[in-house]
């Protein structure tokens, strides 16, 4: 599945802890302003347990701020209407941390650690890499490459571990193709990993990802959109199933 990621909308939040593990917490949409002005109306769409998890938003001066309350994180979704009538698709994961800065995800004893992607690029690629490590930083997960290994030690037991160590692998493409994010998707693959792909430009895909989820990105400077959708699919993947393991 491609999903193109023309638009620099993008989800925010902020929270306040009201007692034990329980929220007040707000969302909104920033970007651009020129994007900004052009939003309509913004569907929210929140976890099934709401009594109305479908809410509709048309207050443009609060940038369609949404205020309500809860008891755990989740992705939520958002439909921005525009005014020629096309609609944006939004993702992010909600956060809820305390006035300590202390987030309701972060990881618990000495056993404990972050959501961990192991991000597949070609060189070329590091200065998008790094931008990239450092919004999901901001988010609370963890960036590994395998930018440490050299030509004898690739595709050996430490890249291996290093997958292993991951909670899904993110393969970006860009042209000139890279042989090695090929191989790295098929080592993931092998261990059960789950993968998707960041287009970069017009750089073709190969047929390896081909069918597989993938994120077109026109324009590099999307970095902090594409972050968001990864931050929710991985914290998705950990945060759900610790939480149904300590239930």
């Amino acid at each position: 599945m491609s999903i193109s990621i023309k638009s620099g909308l993008r989800i925010q939040n902020d929270s306040r802890l009201l007692a034990e593990n329980f929220w007040e917490w707000s969302v909104w949409i920033e970007g651009p302003d020129d994007e900004v002005r052009e939003v309509v109306s913004v569907t929210y769409y929140l976890h099934p347990t709401f009594p109305t998890p479908v809410r509709v938003v048309r207050d443009r001066a609060t940038n369609f701020r949404l205020t309500t309350m809860g008891w755990g994180e989740f992705t939520i979704s958002a439909d921005a209407r525009l005014e020629g009538g096309q609609v944006v698709r939004i993702e992010r994961w909600i956060e809820l941390q305390d006035e300590q800065g202390r987030r309701q995800t972060d990881p618990k004893g000495a056993a404990g650690r972050r959501p961990t992607v192991f991000v597949s690029h070609s060189v070329v690629d590091t200065g998008f890499v790094q931008n990239l490590r450092e919004a999901l930083d901001r988010q609370g997960v963890e960036v590994t490459t395998a930018d440490s290994f050299d030509a004898d030690n690739y595709l050996s037991s430490a890249l291996t571990s290093r997958l292993k160590e991951s909670d899904m692998l993110v393969a970006v493409v860009s042209t000139p193709p890279s042989s090695f994010v090929e191989q790295e998707v098929r080592a993931a693959r092998s261990l059960g990993r789950p993968v998707f792909s960041i287009v970069l430009g017009k750089a073709p895909v190969p047929k390896l990802l081909l069918e597989l989820k993938r994120f077109e990105l026109g324009e590099r400077q999307n970095v902090t959109v594409i972050a968001d959708r990864i931050a929710a699919t991985v914290k998705d993947l950990t945060v759900s199933d610790d939480e149904s393991a300590d239930s």
